[in-house]
């Protein structure tokens, strides 16, 4: 492969894709092209959708062409990718109507799909003026619905528990069951007593260790009623079931690559349940010049938008690296890992082993939770923070440079913030098993 203009091909729109678009993009276009495909031709701040159930005026949707991002913009699905060179690319990826765009390096960051209408589907359904309207209807069966209930004690569940409650208070009958010991099992046990109390306050029945054994037929496609069955026998029937246990990652494009090989067809099977084999790179295993980010990929780290975005800057300096460096051995050796390399400070890059968590969760409008590694902070200041980054998100995609740069400024401060601590533990303790070594020697 020569050293002329390289084209990065990203496949995804969303938090991770749009991000190491915009960061590549900051490049010299002369020597490098960066094309952005996205089915669905439009932006969608995902965290938000919820409010939009209860909310249907609440904006969560921009155009992609007003996103700022100075790329070329595809709106088309695609179909597959292959990795056989043609002398001038390294791969190509096929588009489902037909078309096929060349490429040197791939980034799938296709994320995740959900049930249908919290994420869009494919096809007509992710057509912005069918997004809404499917979007709208839901609001109107969960307005008109006397019962509800909400399966799964995670983020998304908790959040649309907290949304039908704070919208409509006690007019409704709505029940949230978790299989679980808490809500919240992944953050720390003030996130999980926080999110049942205040559902509890909010006249939410809460339901633990409530594993449902028997589904409503279509209810983990659609909403819609029926009866619920438990593991322990309990029937529980409401006027709309909502399935809330859990996403499916977007692989399909992996599978593409891989499908043709010894062992390929396990590899994908691998891969739509724990995410696209990647090394710490975020090179996808086995595809030279594929790269993967977001949900799609499979590392070691809760799937927020906060991780994604850090994957994304890890990306987009490799693939800079790759392409300012005629030698590809010697740029292979000086690529960034996951997570330490999105951070600018050697030190503290080289010594974070695990990436930061930092989440928020919504609790209606004037309450929340919000993650910053083992704090959890509660009440309004955690419920301004998710306020603050919907109109961050939101700004940025309109293309406003100022909210931009602002918001790479305060995201590397809070990375920092939360990784200095991880550090120096991590410090710590080696500095501790040195000692105890060497007493013992």
């Amino acid at each position: 492969m020569g050293f002329g203009r390289r084209t990065t091909v990203v496949v995804g729109g969303s938090f991770a894709g749009r991000r190491v678009a915009s960061l590549l993009a900051t490049g010299d276009p002369c020597l490098h092209e960066v094309v952005l495909v996205e089915e669905k031709g439009y932006t969608e701040f995902t965290p938000s959708i919820l409010r939009t159930l209860v909310e249907p005026g609440h904006p969560v949707w921009e155009p992609i062409q007003a996103t700022g991002i100075p790329v070329k913009v595809v709106t088309g699905r695609a179909a597959g990718a292959s990795l056989c060179k043609d002398g001038q690319h390294q791969g190509q990826l096929a588009l489902a109507d037909g078309r096929t765009l060349p490429y040197h390096f791939l980034v799938i960051a296709t994320g995740s799909s959900y049930l249908w209408p919290i994420k869009a589907g494919s096809g007509d359904e992710v057509k912005l003026s069918t997004r809404k309207e499917a979007v709208s209807k839901a609001a109107e069966e969960l307005r008109s619905a006397g019962s509800i209930a909400v399966v799964g004690g995670g983020p998304v569940g908790v959040e649309l528990a907290a949304e039908l409650a704070g919208k409509f208070g006690r007019s409704k009958n709505i029940v949230l069951l978790t299989n679980g010991s808490r809500l919240l099992q992944r953050m720390p046990q003030k996130a999980g007593y926080t999110a049942s109390r205040w559902l509890r306050l909010a006249g939410v029945e809460v339901l633990h260790g409530a594993k449902v054994v028997q589904w409503p037929e279509g209810s983990r496609q659609r909403l819609c009623s029926g009866t619920l069955i438990t593991q322990s026998g309990r029937e529980i029937s409401a006027d709309l079931t909502i399935d809330c246990t859990g996403v499916k990652l977007n692989t399909e494009l992996y599978t593409s690559l891989v499908e043709d090989r010894e062992g390929g067809p396990e590899a994908a099977a691998e891969a739509s349940r724990q995410g696209i084999p990647v090394k710490p790179t975020l090179e996808v295993v086995g595809c030279p010049g594929v790269f993967a980010c977001g949900d799609a990929a499979g590392v070691a780290a809760e799937r927020t938008a906060y991780t994604a975005d850090l994957m994304a800057v890890v990306v987009a300096k490799n693939i800079a690296l790759l392409v300012s460096r005629k030698d590809s051995k010697d740029a292979q050796k000086k690529l960034k890992e996951f997570p330490g390399g999105a951070l600018s400070n050697a030190w503290l890059g080289q010594g974070l082993q695990e990436a930061p968590s930092i989440a928020a969760i919504s609790l209606y409008k004037y309450d929340g939770i919000m993650q910053f590694n083992n704090l959890i902070i509660t009440g309004p200041l955690a419920a301004g923070t998710k306020v603050m980054v919907e109109f961050f998100q939101l700004g940025i995609a309109r293309g406003n440079t100022i909210l931009s740069k602002l918001w790479l400024t305060l995201e590397a401060m809070n990375t920092v913030m939360a990784a200095l601590p991880l550090v120096l533990w991590h410090k710590w303790t080696e500095l501790k098993a040195f000692v105890q070594a060497y007493e013992a020697f």
